[in-house]
């Protein structure tokens, strides 16, 4: 479902990400980008030294990426699409979470509620750095 919302995005796409190796999905971003959907992530230091991190390709492939540093950790799990579609929850982005973990996510399709998102979104943007 996280993949279909992604492949239907039009305009943009706000990732916030603690863990994300997750393949799929950064293929699914990668299609946006080339789909011209401004896509812009922003992810937890330890994705910085994880081993299967998927922030290196999706940087390769000209997806901006942020590094969130100052909390101790950044435990967001968040996709905002077209600025109206919240996807959040326990669900990481990883294969983990896809495969073997008891997770739970949440769509929302509310302006209101992700202009909220978009808000917290771009206060962790400001205390980020580029990657």
């Amino acid at each position: 479902m996280i993949i279909s919302e992604i492949d239907k995005a039009k305009t943009t796409i706000h990732m916030q990400a603690y863990s994300f190796t997750s393949r799929p999905i950064a293929d699914a971003l990668m299609r946006a980008k080339g789909r011209n959907v401004a896509v812009i992530v922003i992810a937890d230091k330890s994705q910085k030294h994880e081993r299967f991190t998927q922030i290196k390709g999706v940087k390769q492939y000209g997806i901006p990426v942020y590094i969130d540093y100052k909390p101790a950790i950044s435990h967001n799990k968040i996709l905002i699409v077209d600025q109206q579609t919240i996807i959040g929850g326990s669900y990481n982005f990883s294969e983990a979470a896809e495969k073997r973990n008891c997770e739970n996510v949440t769509f929302i399709k509310n302006k209101n509620i992700a202009n909220q998102y978009l808000a917290n979104f771009n206060s962790r943007l400001k205390e980020s750095t580029a990657y």
